[in-house]
């Protein structure tokens, strides 16, 4: 069985923008339409030629443009592309309709699978699945909730070394296009830049062998503390290992400048007894 399935293997990978410009062009000729302008199938694919998700952002967009298409003149409007917001808009309808076909408690965690997933600089984070779904509180629901959304293709999954499946938004243009994401990023301004630095932090601690000399310290650590208490979201696993150690680390070194300090007063007392009696 293993030989047989092995010659019917092909790996498939993101089409060409050639191939994209034939898988946008071809099916509407088939049905005797044709674009408006020769020039907006060429943009469209340069828009999302260079994303993993190229394919799924392609098919939001044609299935808008099919929706609005001129059926007298049978063709693909240049004006009905402008108007829904490019590639962006096509997409931010698309998330818009399915968070409302989801309960309160789903909405939730799409909102913090986003917030997970967007840097403090505003650009796409990469998490692996396994960290994301830490991050939603590892329930049942959250696995469900991140499915839905990889369903609806509002997050994309490749995989990455050794196997491992790594979760990114679709496209940059879903990050400026959604206002209700807009909206979102902005509220979370504050809290987004000290999680990056701490998630780099982690990483590098983890990569390293979870060497002590990583650990924060001092102004990092006190940050981290008053910044734990206003912000509301999990960890991972890494994230809560790395603050832990800083935080029992930190606590050891006073246990040890108190040993030290005690040691020293208890000398300098012993010191002075010794030499009051001398003169006594």
């Amino acid at each position: 069985l293993k030989d047989h399935l092995t010659q019917g293997l092909e790996v498939l990978t993101t089409p060409a923008p050639e191939d994209l410009l034939r898988i946008l062009i071809a099916p509407t000729q088939k049905v005797g339409y044709l674009f408006e302008d020769e020039n907006l199938p060429k943009e469209i694919v340069a828009s999302v030629a260079d994303q993993t998700g190229a394919l799924p952002l392609l098919a939001f967009t044609a299935a808008k443009l099919w929706e609005l298409r001129d059926r007298n003149f049978k063709q693909l409007l240049r004006k009905a592309y402008q108007g829904m917001g490019g590639v962006g808009g096509a997409l931010a309808q698309h998330a818009e309709n399915m968070l409302a076909a989801m309960t309160a408690s789903q909405q939730r965690l799409v909102r913090e699978a986003f917030r997970q997933l967007i840097t403090s600089e505003g650009t796409r984070a990469i998490l692996t699945r396994r960290e994301l779904i830490d991050l939603l509180g590892r329930s049942e629901e959250a696995q469900a909730v991140i499915e839905k959304l990889i369903s609806a293709r509002l997050l994309v999954v490749s995989e990455g070394e050794q196997g491992i499946e790594k979760v990114e938004i679709v496209h940059e243009a879903l990050l400026i296009a959604w206002p209700r994401l807009v909206q979102w990023q902005q509220e979370e301004k504050e809290n987004t830049r000290l999680r990056d630095q701490l998630r780099t932090a982690a990483k590098q601690w983890e990569d390293r062998g979870r060497v002590k000399g990583l650990l924060w310290r001092d102004e990092a650590l006190t940050e981290y503390q008053l910044w734990r208490t206003r912000y509301n979201g999990k960890l991972t696993n890494t994230e809560e290992d790395f603050a832990n150690a800083s935080i029992s680390e930190a606590q050891r070194g006073v246990r040890r400048t108190r040993i030290v300090v005690s040691t020293i007063v208890i000398s300098l007392v012993a010191g002075l007894l010794i030499l009051f009696q001398q003169r006594q």
